[in-house]
């Protein structure tokens, strides 16, 4: 029997991504893991990118267009369009789905980007509407290569960033139990986060080699991906990285793991002088920390003050707890 959300790490690997084979020297980027979107040669001699992010709760669905957004923007690209592809369940009421429409069209608007199609299909097959959004933009500022031992690991803004504003705004009646608006409003004003947009188009043009969307799963499934997808290990402070009170209160709540958590809109980030990308995303106002560093040796180890362990293999996201099928 499957886990819930994201296939796990086996799965993926063994039989979602081993069947797959490229063809064609126009292929720039295929899939893998850690690869947040694939690319195509142009006949001008670009880069066309596409990602797709999918989304399976009964509200907020403008947050796949920012998954999207966000993991084109790891490996350079704009994001321009999207396409989506939707199926609803029979109790689902048109006057819901109107809503869930004006919601991505109102996210679309925000970030200058066009609904140019898609498909729906009504199912008694799902019990929750699935929403699936591909994007696709030009690649324009960065050339990703490999994390290689050596080089700084880097994460821009805070961890947990896409669950915290979910909860808050899903969740503000339970929430309100024990705290006051202006702390769930301040959750909910997070959601200023959610593009990872410029701290990529930032970092790309600053030393950066490497960038990783961090969303489902969490920092700690993010990281598992980047270091598996360029065979590095690595050695990372885990009290270096960056959490918003926030989220430690409402993860403690709720009896969640922060660092398991949707993380949508943070970056993570391998350069050779870390400090040096630090410093300039900070002048351009953007959070970001140095959290460890990439090896070449087999292992994925996690320092707590003096506590040592290894990093796990990505777990089901927090979020599934919360939000359940």
């Amino acid at each position: 029997m499957m886990q819930i959300g994201k296939a796990s790490y086996n799965v993926l690997k063994r039989s979602i991504l081993r069947p797959i084979h490229t063809r064609g020297n126009q292929i720039l980027r295929g899939s893998g893991i850690g690869i947040d979107s694939s690319a195509l040669q142009t006949v001008e001699g670009g880069a066309f990118a596409m990602a797709t992010a999918n989304h399976m709760f009964h509200h907020s669905p403008e947050y796949v267009v920012y998954r999207v957004l966000n993991d084109l923007a790891a490996s350079g690209a704009k994001l321009e369009a999207i396409q989506i592809s939707l199926t609803i369940p029979v109790s689902m009421s048109e006057q819901a789905l109107a809503l869930w429409m004006k919601e991505i069209e109102q996210t679309c608007s925000e970030l200058d980007v066009t609904i140019t199609g898609g498909h729906t299909t009504v199912s008694k097959a799902v019990t929750m509407p699935i929403l699936s959004v591909t994007g696709a933009g030009k690649q324009c500022y960065f050339t990703p290569q490999k994390a290689k031992p050596g080089m700084d690991l880097i994460m821009t803004k805070y961890t947990g960033i896409e669950g915290t504003v979910f909860l808050a705004t899903e969740k503000e009646e339970q929430l309100h139990m024990r705290y006051t608006y202006d702390f769930i409003h301040g959750a909910k004003w997070m959601r200023t986060y959610l593009s990872a947009v410029p701290e990529a188009a930032v970092a790309g043009q600053h030393g950066v080699m490497a960038m990783h969307n961090v969303s489902e799963g969490g920092v700690l499934g993010a990281l598992w991906e980047m270091t598996d997808g360029a065979n590095v290990g690595m050695e990372l402070d885990f009290k270096q990285i960056p959490i918003r009170q926030q989220t430690v209160e409402i993860c403690e709540f709720f009896g969640l793991n922060p660092y398991q958590l949707l993380s949508g809109g943070s970056m993570l980030m391998a350069a050779e002088d870390g400090n040096a990308v630090v410093r300039v995303l900070e002048k351009e106002g953007i959070a970001a920390s140095v959290i460890g560093v990439l090896t070449d040796k087999n292992e994925r180890i996690l320092w707590n003050g003096e506590e040592r362990r290894y990093l796990d293999r990505p777990q089901p996201d927090e979020i599934y707890k919360i939000i359940g099928y």
